[in-house]
């Protein structure tokens, strides 16, 4: 599901790649911001209106890195170009 809605604020931004991220990749990706989530909690334990804004931070960056920007999280272009989304 949230893997969906990945690929749904991704498609909404105009980003035209989406077919790029396999479910692997995006399931890598989501595991960074469950755990961005879980970070901002004091008990560690992520919540859901925290998980969708990592998501879509995560999203706008993917963006980001697809569109060259220099200030792309290193994190997030490190997964993508690791799994050669992003060349």
């Amino acid at each position: 599901m949230l893997l969906e809605f990945l690929a749904e604020y991704l498609k909404e931004q105009g980003f035209a790649h989406t077919d790029r991220i396999t479910k692997s990749v995006g399931l890598i990706i989501l595991e960074e911001a469950l755990r961005r989530a879980a970070e901002k909690e004091k008990d560690g334990k992520p919540r859901s209106n925290e998980l969708i804004a990592q998501t879509k931070l995560i999203a706008e960056n993917i963006i980001a890195a697809f569109n060259g920007d220099a200030n792309v999280d290193s994190r997030i272009k490190g997964i993508l170009v690791f799994h050669k989304v992003l060349r």
